[in-house]
This record gives structure tokens, C-alpha cells and sequence, in this order.
């Protein structure tokens, strides 16, 4: 009998190893899910402000655009202008003289491109803007 209760307290042992084991290789487990997720959520949070920021420039250049376009109707676009070292295109602007013009501008930051596509009616000596939109793809 006695040797009975030995083999009963040494399997009282393992138990507890194995439980500890056992909870710490859980614990692992969540810390390494909680910094995948941190990791995750990091890179969202950088992949939108790369947007946002591509946004904004491009917006920038198309308000270069039209200030240029209001100081001269011939002008062509085709330049790229540099803000705070992003850069920003200003595409060939489409149409001739104060009426049908189309302004279209690309920026790229990190792997966000945004394009804008602004369609004026009028240039001057009031600006009139029939569309000014967020657009996937440019000719």
C-alpha cells in the first residue's frame, strides 16, 4: 500500500507540470495573437494615411491646375509639382479655350494612388465646376 500512494503523489506531480505547461503555452499563444493584431492594425492605419495623403496631393495639384488654367487658357498641364518631397501629376489638360476643360491629376504615396478628374465648364471669369471626382483609372 505504501508503494501505492507514491506512485499516487508523483502523478499529483506531472499533473501540475503539465497543467503549468499547458497555461503558459496558452499564454503564449493570446501574446502572440495580441502583437499580430497590433502588427495588423499598424499597417491599416499606415495604408490610410498613405491614402489620405495621396488624396490631399493629388486635390493639390488639380487647385494648381485650375489656378494656372485661370491665369492662361492655353495652358497644357504636363508638369509634376513636389509637396513636402511627395509628388503629385498634373496630366495633359483636355479642351481648348474658356469652355469644356478637363483637369486630371495622379499621387502616388507609399502603394496608395489616388487620381482626380475635374471637368469645367466655364474657366473664367468665374470658375464653373461641372465635376470634380475620386476616379480608379486615367486615359
Amino acid at each position: 500500500m505504501i508503494r501505492h500512494r507514491l506512485i499516487f503523489k508523483n502523478q499529483k506531480g506531472y499533473i501540475a507540470i503539465v497543467s503549468v505547461l499547458l497555461l503558459g503555452i496558452v499564454t503564449i499563444l493570446i501574446a502572440i495573437s495580441v502583437v499580430l493584431m497590433s502588427i495588423d492594425n499598424a499597417m491599416t492605419v499606415s495604408a490610410l494615411n498613405d491614402s489620405n495623403r495621396a488624396r490631399d496631393l493629388s486635390r493639390a495639384c488639380a487647385e494648381v491646375a485650375m489656378n494656372n488654367l485661370r491665369s492662361s487658357l492655353s495652358y497644357a498641364g504636363n508638369e509634376t509639382i513636389t509637396i513636402d518631397s511627395n509628388a503629385c501629376h498634373i496630366l495633359s489638360v483636355l479642351g481648348t479655350g474658356n469652355t469644356s476643360r478637363t483637369i486630371q491629376t495622379d499621387s502616388t504615396v507609399g502603394k496608395s494612388t489616388q487620381r482626380m478628374r475635374i471637368i469645367i465648364s466655364q474657366v473664367t471669369p468665374a470658375t464653373v465646376i461641372s465635376s470634380w471626382q475620386e476616379v480608379p483609372t486615367l486615359p
